[in-house]
């Protein structure tokens, strides 16, 4: 962030009192949120994951210890499932809205520009061809609809192991 790319996005550089500053400009609001959040939509699936494991395993605990005063505990975790799988959908949606922009400029553009368009897909999409769809919106419903699952079954299984081996006891 501290340097601009001089050949992709606006900038100007200027000195104020013995110090250069920058001003970096984006070409879109979805641009900017993609260069700010690169990378994220990764992390973002396994930290849904885990906070997910977390929330199932506080509340599995809740329920075999019929002490319902400790569901205070689960409120915190439970909202930032929520919180994290809405920043996910968010982020998904401003990588397709960025993708649509690149490939409207792509049309558009003269040589040098496909140069700046190229950088910014190799940045945000390296495994994606110019003529191909970006699919990311729907594998994320299909992980999110297999994660709950999993952590569904998870806790069926946590339920069903602890009463055969309170059985034994």
């Amino acid at each position: 962030w501290l340097h601009p790319w001089k050949n992709v996005q606006p900038y100007a550089a200027f000195k104020a009192d013995g110090a250069r500053c920058y001003l970096i400009g984006w070409a879109s609001e979805y641009m900017y949120r993609c260069d700010n959040k690169q990378g994220q939509q990764a992390l973002l699936s396994w930290h849904f994951f885990l906070v997910g494991i977390t929330v199932t395993f506080k509340i599995v605990v809740i329920c075999e210890s019929g002490c319902w005063a400790q569901l205070v505990l689960a409120v915190v975790p439970l909202s930032n499932f929520f919180v994290i799988m809405i920043k996910h959908w968010n982020l998904l949606n401003d990588r397709r809205r960025h993708w649509d922009w690149l490939q409207a400029q792509r049309t558009r553009v003269g040589h040098l520009s496909e140069r700046v368009l190229k950088k910014q897909k190799t940045t945000h999409f390296p495994g994606t061809s110019w003529e191909g769809a970006l699919g990311e919106r729907r594998w994320f419903v299909i992980q999110t609809t297999l994660i709950i699952i999993s952590l569904v079954l998870l806790a069926v299984i946590m339920h069903v192991y602890d009463f055969k081996t309170e059985g034994r006891r």
